[in-house]
């Protein structure tokens, strides 16, 4: 870490999301492929919606942006970059352009506009952890805009490659700054395994894989808690990726979280969104739950060989609810 940053703190504010339009994963399988698992696969694992865009790139991006730097009170002018995973957009040449234009329909010009990439569906915390490290360099301590885009590649199948999900489209959105927000950003970390991203490639057994995966949440899980200074019984919640069921539970044992404190609930509500899985948990978790002052929060992201994680201390605030409603 650069000489003086450890003495900035970063939070994390105006927590937005936008998905596509809803509707019941009946309607994926009504000419399913031969060799698919069937529905009752994936209701039996926490599956129920998915969510399909409707409205232009621009439009679903311009308005989470918006909603984004107005819940955490933060000029277009006074951004010191942009930060943006649209890994999982499946992004056009079109659609490129579309999320540039929507930085400048939200007021935001001449700034660094960062892309991240070759995160899967991890991007989440990775893109925080980038904003975190430019927050903290930044002499003048400027915000950040973390973007997060996420869809299913138009007239392809919504059921994943390795069938144990249903995706799903949409945009989520935050500002990381030195100025107190909703959550102090307590640690980030990311780990990227070559190894599993080789077997995977080779279609080699997905047990392998597994043992691979837990020991690389493990390791994820207890690089935040030492960075934090921190156990595990002080997680008050688990937010991680709404692959499905089986993901929360598998994450919650490697990362040592009682079962019971992981957020579920949007598997069934959205499906899975790539990247902005996890920002979407904490706004409707906030609109539903009370979040105390001063309790820890664990974000983790699994996807087939990338594995991210984020501990956020919350701070409160009068403006809560400003700051997460959806």
């Amino acid at each position: 870490m650069e000489r003086g940053t450890a003495l900035v703190r970063s939070y994390i504010s105006g927590v937005s999301f936008r998905v596509g339009l809803p509707a019941p994963i009946e309607g994926l399988f009504a000419s399913p492929p031969g060799d698919a698992p069937g529905i009752d696969f994936f209701r039996a694992r926490g599956l129920q919606t998915y969510c399909a865009q409707v409205e232009s790139t621009r439009e679903m991006c311009r308005t989470t942006i918006q909603d984004a730097m107005r819940k955490a009170d933060v000029h277009p002018a006074s951004l010191g970059a942009v930060v943006v995973d649209a890994d999982n957009w499946h992004c056009t040449p079109e659609d490129r352009i579309q999320i540039l234009e929507s930085l400048l329909g939200a007021g935001i010009a001449r700034v660094p506009v960062i892309g991240v990439s070759l995160q899967t569906c991890s991007g989440c915390m990775t893109a925080i952890g980038l904003a975190d490290r430019l927050v903290r360099t930044d002499e003048e301590r400027k915000p950040v805009l973390v973007l997060l885009c996420g869809r299913a590649p138009p007239g392809s199948s919504r059921i994943d490659a390795r069938r144990a999900t249903v995706l799903s489209d949409g945009v989520s959105a935050c500002v990381v700054s030195a100025t107190p927000g909703m959550f102090e950003l307590l640690a980030t970390t990311t780990r990227t395994n070559l190894e599993v991203a080789r077997s995977a490639a080779a279609g080699e057994k997905a047990a392998i894989s597994l043992v691979l995966s837990y020991r690389d949440i493990a390791a994820v899980a207890n690089t935040l808690y030492e960075a934090a200074q921190i156990t595990p019984e002080q997680i008050a919640t688990l937010f991680c990726t709404n692959g499905n069921l089986m993901y929360a539970s598998f994450a919650a044992r490697a990362a040592g979280v009682i079962g019971s404190r992981t957020y579920i609930e949007n598997v069934a509500a959205y499906g899975h969104v790539f990247s902005c899985d996890h920002l979407i948990n904490l706004v409707t978790y906030g609109a539903n739950a009370e979040f105390q002052p001063g309790q820890k929060y664990l974000l983790v992201g699994w996807s087939p060989y990338v594995f991210s994680g984020a501990i956020l201390s919350y701070v409160g605030g009068a403006n809560r609810q400003k700051c997460l409603s959806a």
